[in-house]
């Protein structure tokens, strides 16, 4: 489980209230089937989010644009710096939202979302690699292909409401945040100063132990997912008021 901590005072002061795009399904807290609403409100939101949103200025999710992601562990079986730029996951649209569960009395408010992938997510991008899996040197940088099979995952919002100018919003601070996937597909290019053999050999040796690197990794490999997530929830949410975007009664 991963859970993130992130400075949201500089965006959150320069922020503009705008309001929730028509489009988009509003759930009322008085509502006793609350987390049904939620679910169907958010299935919607993904779909029209795909492309992105002038309204809410957020960029388009499918592919979901990384510009960095860095996963560094120094301990254990897998000891690695693997650094990825200019990154693009595809299938973000293929998320399926199974169930959506909200706690919004008291001073924190929690908003949790299980999800299932329908498509494998796929990661395209560049990266470096220096270090030891599972006894085995790893070096190289080139191009890189992740594919993540039948996932699941859960995103657990927490946060508060803050006032900005008389007008109140919901801002979620933490993020606990889990990924798994069913299975694993890698492919690093130009292993070993493009050695083919090598390369070959070490891509062969990691698809075949997938679930072994993957756990080793899991927690940097969260942590550097969820950063972006973070950031694309935190944007949303700092932008439509709290009463706008879950109104008080129906």
């Amino acid at each position: 489980m991963f859970r993130l901590a992130f400075p949201v005072i500089f965006f959150f002061a320069c922020a503009l209230a705008v309001e929730l795009p028509k489009n988009f399904k509003k759930c009322y807290r008085d509502d006793p089937n609350l987390d049904e609403c939620l679910k169907s409100a958010v299935k919607a939101a993904i779909k029209d989010m795909v492309a992105g949103t002038k309204e809410l200025k957020i960029p388009p999710i499918d592919p979901l644009h990384i510009k960095e992601l860095d996963i560094i562990q120094g301990t254990g079986p897998v000891t690695v710096e693997l650094n990825f730029t200019d990154v693009d996951i595809h299938g973000m649209s293929s998320i399926l939202v199974d169930s959506v569960s909200a706690k919004l009395d008291g001073d924190e408010k929690t908003l949790t979302l299980n999800l299932v992938g329908s498509k494998p997510l796929v990661m395209l991008g560049q990266y470096t690699v220096d270090g030891k899996v599972l006894v085995l040197p790893i070096q190289g940088s080139g191009n890189a292909k992740l594919d993540l099979l039948s996932v699941t995952a859960t995103i657990k919002l927490i946060g508060s409401v803050v006032q900005r100018q008389g007008v109140d919003y919901l801002i979620f601070k933490k993020v606990d945040f889990v990924l798994n996937p069913q299975s694993m597909k890698l492919n690093f290019s130009n292993l070993f100063n493009g050695n083919k053999e090598l390369g070959d050999n070490m891509n062969k040796f990691l698809n075949e132990n997938w679930s072994q690197v993957y756990d080793e990794l899991r927690h940097s490999f969260q942590n550097a997912f969820a950063l972006t997530i973070a950031d694309l929830t935190h944007r949303f949410f700092a932008q439509v008021p709290y009463d706008s975007l879950i109104p008080p009664s129906s």
